[in-house]
């Protein structure tokens, strides 16, 4: 498994952990950031 792809996906879980709803909005933005930096990642290697 691709490290960066499995640290995303260690966000992830980060991410799903019970917080407030301005948390959970932050944590989305930032997962959806980690998806984009990731997916450029791959593309352009």
């Amino acid at each position: 498994m691709n490290p960066s792809l499995n640290l995303h996906m260690e966000l992830l879980e980060d991410v799903s952990a019970p917080g407030s709803g301005k948390d959970f909005v932050e944590g989305v933005a930032v997962g959806l950031g980690a998806v984009a930096a990731v997916t450029a990642i791959i593309a352009f290697t």
